[in-house]
Order: structure tokens, then sequence, then C-alpha cells
């Protein structure tokens, strides 16, 4: 998302090769997913014309509709948030596991 909240690019699809299940949570656990962004020479391959530095990830917990701003995260942050907003290239997220 931009620093004005704004959606950059289009929504993350499911990651469909992994078989999603329920992950039951007891209070103090948490669960973790990954995000697999396009890198920026793919986003250019598939026709992205405008690229913009976003300031977070806005995710919505499995049935949940209220959103989280993820703004820290792990490897290569920084060169992650470069994304495509022409809406040609999105993120893939696998289900959601629970974190060992």
């Amino acid at each position: 998302m931009s620093e004005d909240g704004k959606q950059i690019g289009g929504a993350a699809v499911r990651e469909p090769s992994t078989l999603e299940s329920t992950v039951n949570l007891s209070p103090g656990q948490f669960a973790m997913s990954v995000v697999f962004e396009p890198t920026l020479p793919n986003q250019k391959l598939a026709g992205c014309t405008r690229e913009e530095h976003a300031v977070g990830i806005r995710i919505y917990p499995p049935a949940d509709t209220v959103s989280t701003i993820v703004t820290q995260g792990g490897l290569n942050w920084e060169e992650s948030l470069t994304w495509c907003s022409s809406r040609v290239v999105k993120a893939m997220v696998p289900p959601v596991a629970e974190a060992e």
C-alpha cells in the first residue's frame, strides 16, 4: 500500500499448488504465511510499465473482514516493497500454516 493507504497494483491470488487445512490456535500461538511477490525484472517482463514503492502490505487474516498492515518482514523486505502499479502482475499467497 502507498503512504496514503491506497492499494498499489492488483490483489494477491492464492497459490494453487498447496492444499489448505484448518489451523486451530490456542491463546499465545500464532500462524504464518509467506507472500511470493514477483521480482522487479519479472514484473517488467509481464508488461509492468510503472513501479511504485510501498510502505507496507495490507492483509486480511482468514475469515476476517478487518485488515492488518504488515510493515516489516523477512528477507529482502525493502526490495520486495516495489510493486507494479498497473495491476498486470500479482503476488501469490499460500494458505496459512501453524508457525513452528
